[in-house]
C-alpha cells in the first residue's frame, strides 16, 4: 500500500488536482470569488424543509455533506500534514482549496443536473451518473470504477480512519484521567460501542441519516471553533511569525524549519494537497451524492453550497487548527506521523491536559460519528448503482460491523489507504469534470442542452 501511496498521492495525483481546479476557475472565470459573497450568504435563505414523502431538504443535503467532509481530518489531519510536510504544508492546502472551490462548485452543479429518481422514488445522484449521462453508456466502466473506489473509501477514509483515530483519543483520555486499562481492550470496546451506535443510525436510511447530521454538525463545530480560538487568542503575538513561517515554507521548508527531518518541497506539496482534499473533498464527487439527493434542488444554488463547504472546512476549521498548533509552541515531531495528540498539546496550553483530553475526544466523536455516517450514505449510493438496487443492506450490515476491528488496526496503515482510496476517486471524477465544462465536449443526446452548448456558463450566476 505504501508505494501506490506514494505514486497516487505525490506530485502527479497533487498536480493532476491542483490543475483540474485551475481549469474550472478560469472556465467559470473564478466562480469561488464572484460568488462567495453569495454562498456564505445562502446559508441563512437555506430551506430547511424537506417536502415528499422520504426526502430531505437541501439544508440537510448541506449538513450531510460538511458531515463527511469535517471529520477528523479536521483536527489529526491537519496535525499529521503539519508534521510530516512542515507548516508550509498549510499553505498548500489553502491553494489546493482555493481553486478546490471550483472543482466542488463544478461536481454538485453537474451532479444536480444529472441526477434522477430510483425505483423507491428517491433522488439520487452523483459522479457515476453525471459519466454516465455525460459520455453516455460507453462510460459505464468508468462509473462503476468510481462507485468501486466510492465503496472502498467508505470503509477506508469514512470508517477506518475516523473510528481508528476517535479510539486513539480515547485512550489518551483514559490515560490523562489515571485509567489503567489495556490499550487494545479499551479500543476492541470503544469499536463495539461504535459499531452499534452507527448500525442503529445507518439502517435508518437516508432520512436518519440526514437528521442526524443536521443536528450534529451544527453543535460540534461551534465548540471546536471556540476552543481553538481560545488557543489562538492566548498565543495572539505568535501569529504574524507563524504565516510568514508557513508561507516562507512552502517554497523552502528546510530553510523554515532548519532543515528539520528532512522535509523536502515535493512532501510538503503532496502531503498539503491530499490531506487538503481528504478533508475538503473537493475533486472527490462524494459529496455531491448528498447534495443530489435533495428535493427541489437547484444546480446553481446547490453549487454555491458547495464553495461554502470548502470555504469553511479549509479555509475556517482547517487554518484554526492549523495556527492552534503552530502559535501554541507544542512539540510537533516533524518527519513522523502524527495526530490529533498535537492538537490536544496546543489545546492544552490554555485549558491543562485534562480538560484538552475531554474536549478533543468530544469533538472527535461528534466528528467522527457525523463523517461515519455520511460515508455509510456515499458507499450505499455507490453500491446501490454497482448492483442495480441489490446489496444495500448488506453492505450497512458490513460498514458497520466492521466498525470494531477497525478500531485496533495501525493508525499509519489507516490514514494511508485512507489517502490512496480518496485519489483514486478524484481520479474517476476529474476527467469528466473536465471535458463537461467545455461547450464542444460532444455529448450524448438526453444530456441537458445547455450545458451541451455553454458548459457552465449559465450556473455561474451570469
Amino acid at each position: 500500500m505504501h508505494w501506490i501511496k506514494e505514486w497516487l498521492c505525490g506530485p502527479a495525483g497533487a498536480g493532476a488536482l491542483l490543475l483540474t481546479g485551475v481549469l474550472l476557475s478560469l472556465r467559470l472565470r473564478f466562480v469561488q470569488i464572484r460568488q462567495l459573497p453569495q454562498a456564505l450568504r445562502s446559508i441563512f435563505a437555506c430551506n430547511r424543509d424537506a417536502c415528499g414523502c422520504g426526502a430531505i431538504s437541501p439544508m440537510q443535503s448541506v449538513c450531510t455533506a460538511l458531515a463527511g467532509t469535517m471529520g477528523t481530518g479536521n483536527i489529526a489531519g491537519v496535525a499529521g500534514a503539519i508534521a510530516l510536510g512542515g507548516p508550509g504544508a498549510v499553505g498548500w492546502m489553502w491553494l489546493a482549496a482555493f481553486f478546490g472551490m471550483a472543482t466542488k462548485y463544478a461536481e454538485v452543479a453537474l451532479a444536480v443536473r444529472c441526477r434522477r429518481k430510483n425505483a423507491q422514488g428517491e433522488w439520487v445522484g452523483g459522479p457515476m451518473y453525471v459519466i454516465e449521462t455525460v459520455l453516455g453508456k460507453k462510460a459505464r466502466p468508468l462509473a462503476k470504477a468510481f462507485c468501486v473506489c466510492g465503496v472502498l473509501a467508505s470503509l477506508g477514509m469514512g470508517n477506518a480512519a475516523q473510528v481508528n483515530t476517535l479510539c486513539g483519543s480515547l485512550c489518551t483520555l483514559v490515560q490523562t484521567y489515571g485509567g489503567r486499562m489495556d490499550v487494545s481492550v479499551l479500543r476492541l470496546a470503544a469499536g463495539g460501542v461504535l459499531a452499534v451506535i452507527t448500525a442503529l443510525m445507518v439502517l435508518g436510511g437516508m432520512r436518519r441519516i440526514a437528521c442526524a447530521a443536521e443536528r450534529i454538525m451544527p453543535f460540534v463545530s461551534i465548540v471546536y471553533v471556540l476552543c481553538m480560538l481560545a488557543v489562538i487568542a492566548a498565543h495572539a503575538g505568535r501569529i504574524i511569525p507563524v504565516l510568514g513561517m508557513i508561507f516562507r515554507a512552502m517554497l523552502s521548508p528546510q530553510a523554515a524549519l532548519g532543515g528539520a527531518a528532512g522535509i523536502t518541497l515535493k512532501t510538503a506539496i503532496g502531503t498539503g494537497v491530499t490531506r487538503g482534499i481528504f478533508t475538503n473533498e473537493a475533486g472527490m464527487g462524494s459529496s455531491a451524492i448528498a447534495h443530489a439527493a435533495a428535493h427541489g434542488a437547484e444546480p446553481h444554488t446547490q453549487g454555491l453550497w458547495g464553495i461554502f463547504e470548502v470555504f469553511a472546512d479549509t479555509f475556517v476549521m482547517c487554518t484554526l487548527t492549523a495556527l492552534g498548533i503552530l502559535t501554541s509552541g507544542c512539540e510537533i515531531p516533524y518527519g513522523q506521523a502524527a495526530g490529533a495528540e498535537v492538537t490536544m498539546q496546543a489545546i492544552a496550553t490554555v485549558f491543562g491536559g485534562r480538560m484538552s483530553a475531554l474536549l478533543i475526544t468530544l469533538c472527535m466523536a461528534c466528528f467522527a460519528l457525523s463523517t461515519l455516517l455520511a460515508w455509510s450514505y456515499y458507499g450505499m449510493r455507490c453500491m446501490e448503482y454497482l448492483w442495480k438496487g441489490r446489496g444495500v443492506r448488506g453492505y450497512l450490515w458490513m460498514f458497520s460491523l466492521l466498525t470494531a476491528p477497525f478500531a485496533v488496526m495501525d493508525a499509519a496503515q489507516m490514514w494511508e489507504m485512507a489517502e490512496v482510496f480518496t485519489v483514486m476517486m478524484a481520479l474517476c471524477n476529474i476527467p469528466v469534470l473536465c471535458l463537461s465544462t467545455f461547450p464542444w465536449m460532444k455529448m450524448e443526446k438526453k444530456t441537458d442542452k445547455h450545458i451541451a452548448k455553454r458548459g457552465f456558463a449559465g450556473y455561474t450566476g451570469e
